[in-house]
Parts: structure tokens; sequence; C-alpha cells
């Protein structure tokens, strides 16, 4: 299927969607339409490297481009966006008039008994023509018009949306390469440190720190920092790897995050975020939530149209045509025949009515798909949101490390030497090696802490349906009127369902005290934590009380928890971190003594551990009893996962403990 570039694609779908908008022949409500225009920067994908001159623009917006233009994904929903489009012109060619050419050549035999003689035969030839108009049918050919209208809106929002998605994972995908790439850098950085401090001993000019033990260790750190060089090359070959899979090409070696105009912009794009305007944003905005709306104006057209079965079928027929012994009647001539003809089904066995029936479970199937829809919206712009704020404090707390690192290194390294120049040792080998140690580890927390965020803010972007606007890959000539959804002149049913905002997550860590922690950020509804707002119960759509005010109570505890829990675990508090579980705790496959052996060796690695949470469950037993699922990303300096675990939490003398715990990758 040709689609060799972008702008032909989008400006081929935003034509066809104005024809869609603007082709409805009834009050029905229209389709948000959207022009769209694509940069004219590349110049072709497949080959080359995303810095390739010819292309024009950035390296992010090439990777964006290319990745749009050679996505599968893409290309099938763009021939359904336009094979729905024909499909309306089928529909539309049963309003016109019908003009059938007919003739006809043959040898009639028959016998009549009052005819001498009996039995003859004529040769019979002819040549009509004949039209035919519909004039009435129930109104159900402009009722699958209609729906046909919506079924195409639903595919152009489709095919909209994975856009957004594939431009999003070429985003991710050159992040990931300039991550990789930084942590090359500062392996390499961490390596030449080593070295030198190595060549120092082995020269001499550090009296009092060349015993064998200080001459190991140091041999030892280097070999380590060899091997984390040789870990972050392998990674970045994997990552750029991905994405010439997902680009089409190969990256250069100098991707950064502030390489280009797009990437900058990005950058400046969600320097604050308000949380609860983002979602809201989202909700509007979103393709997937616009496609699933279009879905249910299309289910309700598909019922209007059933309606019509019970209405009569009047079309205006005109017949003229010539031959010889025409309808086999002897010297018959010419005929021209006009009239109108009527047929009004009167029972078909209760298929009309059953149809019926199948039409509002489809309503209700769409109602369905729209809630579920807006709900993902909801989910990702939050999240998206939430981790814009998280990261962004992230990367100031980080780049406070680093600096207070750095100073330390300096100091030590300043001692150290003084006491190699007197001869008297006033700072251990293994305290400098230490020291650059955590500045390395300090960086390599911060950068992967700002690509992080590069990604949330391109997650922000995606989420309410602007990352290509910010990349510059297509432009928006309409009004916010134009553009809007349906939301202001459609009927309150099509309109995505009002939701209470959950208890929001507590705002200081344990240890925390005096430091303004992350979690106080505005992470979903855009305002500050209240008292108030933690004692309130989320109520479901009927307006019923979700649970009492105890296990509410009990769901925000074990909430509370869970953050404490994880902040021992990143703070590798060893005893703090087994006090969160039950002395009667049972770990599956393993006794508690190994358990407790591997948590402690785990918990006393060398690096910084990262805990990211995400999809929180709550399912509240009783009071007394509260199950949490989650998705657990862990990251150390050599080792990453993801699992989805369970947590079976407990109240036992006023504390809540961890009584079962599984895992699940």
């Amino acid at each position: 299927m040709p689609m060799n570039k972008i702008s032909t694609l989008l400006l081929s779908a935003t034509a066809l969607a104005c024809q869609l908008v603007c082709a409805q022949q009834t009050v029905a409500q229209g389709a948000p339409s959207q022009s769209m225009a694509a940069a004219s920067a590349t110049a072709g994908c497949g080959g080359g490297t995303a810095q390739d001159p010819a292309r024009g623009g950035g390296p992010l917006r090439i990777a964006a481009s290319c990745a749009i233009d050679t996505n599968p994904d893409v290309a099938a929903k763009y021939q359904a966006f336009q094979a729905s489009r024909e499909e309306i012109d089928v529909a539309r060619g049963g309003l016109m008039p019908r003009v059938d050419l007919n003739s006809e050549a043959a040898r009639k035999w028959d016998k009549v008994t009052t005819r001498q003689p009996e039995a003859q035969s004529v040769v019979v030839t002819g040549l009509s023509v004949t039209a035919t108009q519909l004039l009435w049918d129930g109104m159900a050919t402009q009722s699958q018009v209609d729906r046909l209208n919506h079924t195409s809106k639903t595919r152009y929002y489709e095919f909209l949306d994975v856009t957004e998605q594939v431009a999003l994972e070429a985003v991710r995908a050159h992040a990931d390469v300039a991550r990789a790439l930084a942590l090359v850098r500062l392996a390499e950085e961490n390596l030449q440190q080593h070295q030198a401090f190595n060549s120092r001993q082995a020269t001499g000019t550090l009296r009092g720190a060349d015993s064998q033990g200080n001459a190991k260790q140091t041999e030892a750190r280097k070999i380590l920092a060899q091997s984390n060089l040789f870990t972050e090359r392998s990674n970045l070959h994997d990552v750029m790897e991905r994405y010439r899979r997902i680009v089409g090409m190969v990256p250069t070696t100098s991707l950064t995050l502030q390489d280009s105009e797009s990437a900058r912009a990005l950058q400046d794009s969600t320097k604050t975020v308000n949380a609860g305007a983002l979602i809201d944003q989202a909700i509007h905005k979103s393709a997937q939530v616009r496609a699933a709306i279009a879905n249910l104006q299309s289910a309700r057209a598909q019922a209007q149209e059933g309606e019509s079965a019970y209405q009569p079928k009047v079309e205006a027929r005109v017949r003229s045509g010539v031959g010889q012994n025409m309808d086999g009647i002897a010297d018959k001539t010419s005929e021209t025949k006009a009239g109108v003809a009527l047929n009004w089904n009167l029972y078909n066995g209760g298929s009309d009515q059953a149809k019926m029936r199948q039409q509002a479970k489809l309503i209700e199937q769409a109602v369905s798909q729209r809630d579920r829809a807006c709900r993902d919206a909801r989910q990702v712009a939050a999240i998206a949101a939430n981790d814009v704020a998280q990261l962004t404090e992230q990367v100031r707390f980080h780049t406070s490390n680093v600096e207070a690192s750095e100073l330390a290194r300096k100091a030590i390294l300043a001692t150290y030497d003084q006491g190699a120049a007197s001869g008297q040792a006033k700072t251990r080998v293994i305290d400098v090696l230490n020291a650059e140690n955590e500045v390395y580890t300090a960086k390599r927390a911060r950068t992967n802490a700002e690509h992080d965020l590069f990604i949330a803010k391109a997650r922000v972007r995606a989420a309410t349906g602007e990352l290509l606007n910010t990349l510059e890959l297509k432009r928006s000539n309409s009004t916010d009127a134009e553009t809007a959804p349906d939301n202001g002149g459609a009927e309150e049913a099509t309109q995505c369902p009002v939701m209470t905002d959950p208890p929001v997550l507590p705002a200081t860590l344990p240890g925390a005290s005096g430091l303004s922690s992350p979690l106080s950020t505005n992470i979903v509804g855009g305002g500050s934590v209240s008292d108030e707002s933690l004692s309130q119960s989320p109520t479901l759509r009927g307006g019923a009380p979700a649970s009492s005010a105890a296990q509410t109570a009990a769901a925000q505890s074990v909430k509370e928890r869970l953050s404490a829990w994880v902040g021992a675990w990143q703070a590798k508090d060893v005893s703090g971190y087994v006090a969160f579980y039950d002395q009667s705790f049972s770990p599956v496959g393993v006794t508690r003594e190994k358990w407790l052996d591997n948590r402690s060796r785990l918990l006393s690695k060398n690096g910084p551990i990262q805990i990211k949470l995400t999809n929180e469950k709550v399912r509240v037993i009783n009071a007394e009893t509260v199950e949490i699922t989650f998705n657990q990303s862990y990251s150390s300096n050599n080792f990453s996962d993801t699992t989805q675990k369970t947590l079976l939490w407990k109240r036992i003398k006023g504390t809540w403990v961890i009584t079962q715990e599984k895992s699940k990758r």
C-alpha cells in the first residue's frame, strides 16, 4: 500500500475528513474537523541516519516523521479510513436513480388449445431501458449514510490515535538512545578517573598508598568501572536496534535532548502541569475518546436504520422498449410504461423486532466502550502529569546530589593528597574510590531522571493529542469551535461520565521530615491535599457510597504504608524494610530465612535503588484487611525488572503489615 510521505498521508486524511463532515445531509451531529498539514522536511525514510541534512528538520522530528511513514499500523488505519469513505458512496448511491438496459433474443414455444394450430413457436427479440427512482424507504438509505459517516469518523480518529502513539514511540526511542549515549559517556569518564588514580599509585606518587591491599582495591574498582562501561555499551546497542526498528534508520551517536528545535520545544512545552486541567483537556481532545463517541453515534444511527423496516418502500419506474414479438406476444414491436410501485412487508417471522433488540444491545455496548475510552484517557493523562511532577522534583534533588557528591570527592581527594605528601595517610584509598563511585551513581541517576522526564513530557502531549503539533508535524487551521469534540452540541448520553477523584497519595515519606516531598505535588485534581478530601469516599455512577468510612480509611492507611515500604526499600534500610512484613509472613517458594538473606543482600548492593509503582488497584476486603495490586518497576546499577505484585495487608495490633506477597512477570 503506497504511503511514502507523512505529508501525503495526513493531507489526504484531512481532505477526506473535511468531506466527511460537509457531506452530512441530515441534522445529525457532525464530527469535529481538524485541518492537518505535515512538515515537508522528510525526503524519504529507510536509509541514512537521523541527522542526514537532506532530510531537513531535527533528529527528533525526522525520527517521528519516518516512524509514521513506515509504520504498518498507521498504513492499515489509513487504508481502513479510506475504505470507510468509499463505503459511504456505496450507500449514497441508493438515493440516486437506477438505470438498467435489458436485451433479449429467444425462441418461445407454447400451446393454446383454442388456437389452430395449438402448438407453435415465435422468435422473441427486444431491447428496453428501465429507470427506477427511490421515493420512500422509511429513511433507511439516509440512516445508512449517516451511520457510515459516523463509522468513517471513527476510523479517522483511530488513524489519528495510532499516528500519535507511533510518534510517541519514536520520541521514546530517541530519548532512550540519547540516554544510553549519555550513560556510556559517564561510564567512560568513570573508567578514566579510576585509570588515572591507578596510574598515580603505580608511579608511586601517592606514598603510603602503595600497599598491596590498596593496589588490589584500586584494581578491583577499575575492573568494575570497565564492566559498567561494557554494560552501558551493550544497552546502547539494544536501544539503537530498537530505534532502527521503530524509525527505520540508524541513529547518530550525537543524539541529545537539546539537539533540535523540536526537542527543545518538547522540553519547554510542559514546564508546569495542572493535573485537573490536563485530564479535562485529554478527555475533550483524545482521539481515542472521539473515536468511541463517533462509534456510539454510529450505533444510534444503525438503530434508526432498523426502524425503517416498518415503513413501506415506494419507487417510481419508467420502462421503454422495442423489439419483435415482445413478451412473447405476436407482432408486438414496442412498449412504454410509467408508474409507481409500493412494497410493504406485513410479516417476516419477527426478524424486525429481534433486530431492534439487537441494536439496543449494540448501543449499550458502544456506551460501555465510550466509558472505557474515557477512563483510559483519564488514567493516561493523570499518570503522565504525575510523572512530570515527580520527575521534575527528582531532577532537582539529583542535581543537588551531584553537586554535593562532587564537592565531597574534591574534599576527600585533597585530604588524601595531603596525607600522601606528608607520608601520613589521613584518608583511606577506599574512601577516595567510594567518593568517585558516589559521583558516578549520582550523575547516572540524574541522567536517567532527565530522560524519563523528557519522555513523560512527550506522554503529556500525546495524551492531549498535541504531540505532532509540538513536533511541527501538523498544524491546525481550525478554530476552537471547529476542533472541539461533540461535547457541547451532542446529547448528554454521548459524553464521558463524571468520575469522582480518588483519594490522593500521602504528602510525606518516612524519614523525610523537613524536606519537600515530590508526593506533595498536585497529583490528581490539580489542587492541594486536604483532610476533607482524604475522608471522602469515592462514589459510583449511581451516587451510592463505594465503601464505608472505615474501609476508606483503611485503604488510605495502606496506601501510606505502601509509600513508606517503597521509601525504606529505596533507602536500603534493611531493618525498616523487613519490619513491614508480619512475623507470620511466608514467602512463596523459599524459607523465610532464605528470603531474609536475599533481601539483605539485595539491599546492601552498591548504587541507588529506584522503585516506581503504577496502576495501583486497592480492594478493601474489610476494615482490617486490604489487598493492593500494582505494577512495580525496579532498577539498580546493573539490573532492571518489571513485575505485577499483589500485597495482602492486615492490621495487627494497630499496625498495617504484609502477610502475603505474590509476584507475576
